[in-house]
């Protein structure tokens, strides 16, 4: 009777034994799927903060380009404005360009008026000049110096008499010369304001005034 219960015993103490072995091993498989769980919650943590890090990455390039476009529309918009502007310019320089050319057409017909005007009043004085009134002054001027010489009888100093005459005829012509220039001058004064000619006179040579 002792025996079997002794050899009940055994074998129940063996069978604690195994399970007490089977759940040791249990343990141990518990142990390692523990460990692993905790790697991967490990990797899991690390993933989720590179997530987090890329996430904020992604932010700030997002920002970035919405800074990065919002400025292309300013320079954008400020080159439009630039390119108005220089429009603008070029359209007033046209507009004063244009109004200069026309100014300057006005100003050579109204001389070219001026210029006939004076042509004409020219032809008046020259025939002026050689006008009979002129003329006999001249032939008259110069018959009473002869005569002089003749009645003087100095046949001598007829030379001097003679040179004297050419002095007269010469000074009487010379004022003529300037009246006619002086009339010349008022004409123009009259018909032309421009800065660039200031008078004109006629030109003339005192030897062709000799005898």
């Amino acid at each position: 009777m002792m025996q079997n219960e002794n050899k009940n015993e055994e074998a129940q103490l063996l069978r604690l034994l195994r399970n007490a072995e089977e759940s040791a091993k249990e343990l141990e498989k518990l142990d390692e799927k523990l460990a692993n769980v905790v790697d991967e919650s490990g990797k899991l943590g690390n993933l989720e903060k590179n997530l987090a890090e890329n996430q904020t990455a992604v932010e700030s390039i997002d920002a970035q380009v919405r800074e990065l476009n919002t400025q292309m529309e300013l320079f954008n918009s400020k080159q439009q404005r630039k390119r108005r502007l220089e429009d603008q310019l070029r359209k007033l320089e046209l507009l004063e360009r244009v109004k200069c050319l026309e100014e300057r057409l006005k100003e050579t017909e109204w001389h070219g008026s001026a210029i006939s005007e004076l042509k004409t009043e020219l032809t008046v004085v020259k025939q002026n000049l050689e006008s009979p009134q002129y003329v006999s002054s001249k032939e008259q001027l110069k018959k009473e110096v002869v005569k002089k010489c003749v009645t003087t009888k100095a046949t001598k100093d007829l030379a001097t008499y003679i040179r004297v005459m050419d002095e007269s005829v010469v000074k009487f012509h010379t004022e003529k010369m300037e009246e006619v220039n002086e009339i010349l001058g008022a004409l123009w004064e009259h018909v032309y304001h421009g800065s660039d000619i200031e008078t004109i006179r006629i030109k003339y040579a005192l030897h062709t005034l000799l005898f």
